[in-house]
């Protein structure tokens, strides 16, 4: 085989995630078990068959394209995503999108499977950590015998992650109970997954740290959903002020109540 070869594939489906930026996206998967959404395969009737007998499986790997990472330049040397990692690291010593090829994967919770949804196969899945729109290239089986290593070395990456204090002012619960969906009937505990993880780029994890006090009162955000989350620092973690829909409004505000 020559040195030059190259591969071509398709995409058998897409993921429908929650996640529409990576800001407060998990950084790996079942981090966010709340998180859910789901796989839909091609519009194929051999994908009936093909995932047959997979219901008997309680997780599956995700084989996917870093849709949004596609440069043809890929980085030798990247930071970590967390503040407690090395300045830099190689590449193929992490899992971040800045690959040689731009591919993933992710071990996901099977919640259910629908062979006849209309327009292809839907497997429903959670502790999602992957953006809204992702191509897959293929799933697989976890086998708990063959994938899971209790003495693995975790390298760099060893401690674990730290979770901060969440709290909520009125207008924020407010805003939650409105939102809440039967998509998303746990939307609080969702968020709090995602807060309490420190939603926010590295770069500003690092330059802000919750813990200083000096950070008092910062103020960021995030979309997610069709939400625009908007939370600061108090107390040494994270209290969410409100969240807001895209258009600019209280989910309380659409449905004609006021602050």
């Amino acid at each position: 085989m020559t040195k030059d070869v190259s591969f071509q594939f398709s995409p058998i489906g897409y993921i429908h995630s929650p996640f529409k930026e990576k800001i407060g996206m998990a950084k790996q998967s079942m981090m966010i078990p709340q998180a859910t959404g789901l796989l839909k395969l091609n519009h194929d009737t051999r994908f009936q068959s093909a995932v047959e007998d997979l219901e008997g499986f309680s997780h599956l790997w995700v084989i996917f394209v870093f849709h949004k990472h596609l440069e043809k330049n890929w980085r030798p040397k990247i930071s970590p995503p967390r503040i407690d990692g090395p300045e830099r690291v190689g590449v193929l010593a992490s899992r971040s999108p800045h690959r040689p090829n731009p591919l993933g994967m992710s071990a996901l919770k099977i919640e259910k499977i629908e062979t006849q949804a209309p327009n292809g196969v839907e497997i429903h899945l959670s502790g999602l950590d992957l953006l809204d729109g992702t191509p897959v290239l293929d799933i697989k089986p976890y086998l708990p015998f063959a994938d899971a290593f209790p003495d693995a070395k975790p390298g760099w990456a060893s401690a674990e992650n730290f979770c901060y204090p969440v709290t909520y002012s009125k207008e924020a619960l407010d805003s939650i109970k409105a939102a809440t969906s039967a998509e998303y009937p746990q939307l609080k505990e969702l968020l709090h997954q995602m807060l309490e993880l420190d939603p926010r780029a590295t770069a500003l994890r690092k330059l802000f740290p919750i813990d200083t006090t000096a950070n008092e009162g910062r103020q960021f955000g995030f979309r997610f959903l069709d939400f625009d989350v908007q939370w600061k620092i108090k107390n040494k973690g994270v209290y969410l002020i409100d969240l807001f829909r895209m258009n600019g409004t209280r989910d309380n505000e659409s449905k004609g109540s006021h602050r």
